[in-house]
This record gives C-alpha cells, structure tokens and sequence, in this order.
C-alpha cells in the first residue's frame, strides 16, 4: 500500500501542476522512508498506525519526495547524474556531488522523529 497519493502530495506542497513521473519519486520516497525507520512500517502495516503517526509519515514521505524533486529527481539519489565540464584544453568528468551527501529529507526526519519509528534500541524483552 502507498503511503501517498498524488492528492496527498498537492496538499503537502500546496503544488497543482504534478509531474508525470511522481509516482516514482513517491515510491522511491517510500523506500527511502522504509530504510530510516527499520521496515518498521511494512512489518506492522501503515493502517495499524495511530492516526497522528500516519499524519507524521504520509508528511515524511511528501517532504522526501519535495526534496528529491528539489535536488535533481530521481539520479539524484543513487549520486547523481555523470557531469563533466571542459575549459580550453583542461576537461574534467565525474559525478555531481549530492547535496550534503545525504539522501534523507532533514524535514522527512523530523516528522519520522516524533512517531519513535526512529528508535535504534533493543526492545525490552521480559
């Protein structure tokens, strides 16, 4: 199940006019999401959220896919595009910097951290 739709998208962003491939910005977003959080969302399924950490994730998720879309679509996230630049004689090619080297949405983060899908501890065990 997709945690955002197109619908869900506009609203966070307040953009009408979306582009064709936002599906796969979402998807990857999700993924993305998916990673930071430990699969903990699929494992128990994104229905059996509380109702304010749904709100949180479906955020997470938008502002991911604004960040994504801000920093160069979707080659942005495997590192980016292959650039090169030439100057007279002097040529130099490789890939672009990604910004920060960071793939994950400060904002997204900030969302996830109020829902403690973040946590990295061990459960109690009893």
């Amino acid at each position: 199940m997709a945690y955002i739709d197109r619908a869900d998208y506009a609203l966070f962003s307040g953009c009408t006019d979306i582009l064709e491939d936002f599906d796969a910005v979402a998807s990857r977003s999700e993924d993305i999401i998916d990673q930071l959080t430990q699969y903990r969302i699929r494992a128990q399924g994104f229905d059996s959220l509380a109702p304010f950490a749904k709100d949180l994730v479906k955020k997470a998720v938008c502002a991911q896919c604004e960040f994504i879309l801000n920093s160069g679509g979707l080659g942005s996230v495997n590192g980016g595009e292959a650039q090169s630049m030439t100057i007279g004689k002097f040529s130099v090619s490789g890939s672009a910097p990604q910004m920060g080297g960071c793939t994950a949405s400060p904002l997204a983060i900030q969302y996830l951290a109020l829902t403690g899908l973040l946590y990295t501890g061990m459960d109690v065990m009893v």
